[in-house]
């Protein structure tokens, strides 16, 4: 375990050095596209290049930015972390109790009434994409039912204004987890209620709900949890979308100014992409220990014994 660990450590290392590499040189070439096929150009490129790297490595300095001001691209990614790291918080702490108890409810009446209206919204909403579902919700409860406001407050209005102003982007963010995590739940749990040992709980003595809550969640809901981890990437990067239809100002409009036609800020562009990046890595990573935590039957590293 510890050398399969140590392992997945270097090849993220190796990983998120070959991709911030291949962002370097994309962005260099557009910065200097005029002497693109200059080869004097070359080995002041490759110069450039090492002596980024080295910065990077050595003190994590990523540059100043160049449309606010010459502030440090990294304070200036702080400021709006919060923003985005509240939205995507209220986004999980909804979406994922919601989404198991749908599943839980579908799978305990599976091919009845109550299932068959869960799958068919199940269904509709998996696929929907969060920005999508944000024009959706914008148009029926900011334009039409004018329910709440069209756009993000702004930050010197305090009070309720604040909070309806997180009400659509976050329903925006939790429609399709809700779905998918639904579907995921309602196929583990239907395994597990059909299953030997489930039956074999109802045999000594045990109510139907009393067996579904010792053996069905456990074991229906437990090989899930990863999924639902990584789902959370998903709906991080969806999120960056939303701030800026929404105009939240968190690092997804951060992001959008960043990449914007004729104002490019490219110390901003690497940092954004290198913590995100290094973000994923870190949470596939940890999904990964999590298989081997929740399910011992799991050796993750380990190699095949073969017996003579």
């Amino acid at each position: 375990m510890i050398r399969y660990i140590l392992l997945r450590l270097v090849w993220m290392f190796i990983i998120l050095l070959a991709f911030m590499s291949v962002i370097f040189i994309m962005i260099i070439v557009i910065q200097e596209r005029t002497y693109y096929n200059s080869i004097d150009r070359i080995a002041p490129l490759i110069i450039e290049y090492f002596q980024w790297l080295k910065r990077i490595i050595t003190t994590g300095n990523f540059g100043l930015s160049d449309l606010y001001l010459n502030v440090g691209v990294y304070e200036i990614f702080l400021r709006k972390l919060p923003v985005t790291i509240k939205l995507n918080l209220i986004a999980f702490f909804i979406y994922v109790p919601l989404g198991i108890m749908f599943g839980v409810i579908a799978a305990v009446n599976k091919n009845k009434r109550l299932d068959n209206i869960i799958s068919l919204f199940t269904i509709i909403f998996a696929s929907l994409p969060s920005f999508v579902m944000m024009f959706l919700v914008i148009l029926l409860f900011g334009y039409y039912l004018r329910w709440f406001p069209t756009l993000y407050p702004a930050g010197d209005l305090k009070g309720v204004i604040q909070i309806t102003g997180l009400v659509l982007p976050v329903i925006a963010l939790v429609v399709e987890p809700i779905a998918t995590i639904t579907r995921l739940v309602r196929g583990e749990l239907t395994e597990v209620l059909t299953s030997e040992h489930f039956v074999l709980a109802r045999v000594k003595g045990l109510t139907k709900r009393q067996a579904i809550i010792r053996h069905g969640l456990r074991s229906g809901i437990i090989p899930v949890i990863p999924t639902i981890m990584s789902y959370m990437l998903t709906v991080f990067s969806g999120s960056l979308i939303v701030e800026r239809i929404y105009s939240i100002p968190g690092t997804g409009q951060l992001f959008f100014n960043a990449i914007t036609i004729g104002n490019f800020d490219y110390n901003m562009i690497l940092m954004m992409t290198f913590v995100y990046t290094a973000v994923s890595l870190i949470a596939m990573f940890l999904v990964d220990l999590t298989y081997g935590i929740i399910d011992p039957r799991i050796r993750i590293g380990s190699r095949k014994r073969h017996f003579q």
